[in-house]
């Protein structure tokens, strides 16, 4: 009989061997990506003095003549960009080798 397990006190804890296992495994997660954008209140601002040109050639018999304005103008517009997530469900897959 073995007394390893037996005592005055009772029966004792047999002797183990701790292990760990290990296995190597992928995961994904599929994430799709939409794009965001927002536009805000678009603003203009003139920058300068306008400037007039004369076209030539002015048709004095129909008594006009044709002239071209221009004007340089700052345009703003605010822009604000982002992304949607769409997130999928993960899944797991394992490897054929455990972990060394």
């Amino acid at each position: 009989m073995n007394n390893d397990c037996i005592g005055n006190s009772g029966p004792k804890k047999p002797k183990t061997c701790k292990k760990n296992a290990h296995q190597f495994a992928d995961i994904s997660l599929p994430v799709k990506l939409e794009p965001v954008t927002i536009v805000g209140e678009i603003s203009t601002e003139c920058i300068g003095e306008p400037s007039i040109i004369c076209k030539p050639n002015c048709d004095y018999s129909n008594n006009s003549c044709e002239i071209v304005i221009t004007q340089t103008i700052c345009i703003t517009i605010p822009i604000e960009y982002g992304v949607k997530p769409n997130v999928g469900k993960s899944n797991i897959k394992c490897k054929d080798k455990g972990c060394q």
